[in-house]
């Protein structure tokens, strides 16, 4: 299923070895991108139950994280073991707006579940898993 795949490539790298160091801000994003990257899977398999109300749950808190991601990159918050990629900051607006397309795509992906429309939910799974793709491909070192 094309859910699938879009989410392997939305998921990075393991968690044990890309904190491996972190902390302060650092710790806290990659954390949320974890969570982010965690709530995409299971939203998955919740998809395969039908289970609308924590289909709706999960993706709200991603909402919340995309809607806040600009916060947790303050200037200065580049060195390892981030994987920011410098660009974040040289474009900053892009960034926030690759952000924002994030949080609404997630919003669409609430209001689908809201609606237990099976077809839309997995549209707008694939959605925001495409936005995480997106975004990492422009502001995420490889």
């Amino acid at each position: 299923m094309r859910i699938g795949l879009v989410l392997v490539i939305c998921g990075g790298t393991p968690l044990g070895f890309a904190h491996s160091g972190a902390t302060g801000i650092v710790k806290q994003r990659m954390d949320q991108f974890t969570q982010s990257k965690d709530n995409l899977k299971a939203i998955k398999a919740h998809i395969a139950a039908e289970n609308y109300q924590e289909i709706q749950r999960l993706a709200s808190e991603i909402k919340d994280w995309a809607e806040s991601m600009p916060d947790y990159f303050p200037v200065g918050s580049d060195q390892k073991p981030s994987e920011a990629s410098p660009q974040i900051w040289v474009d900053f607006a892009g960034f926030k707006r690759a952000a924002d397309a994030h949080a609404a795509a997630a919003g669409d992906l609430v209001i689908a579940a809201s609606h237990e429309d099976k077809t839309a939910v997995i549209a707008a799974t694939a959605a925001t898993a495409a936005s995480c793709k997106s975004c990492h491909k422009r502001y995420k070192l490889d």
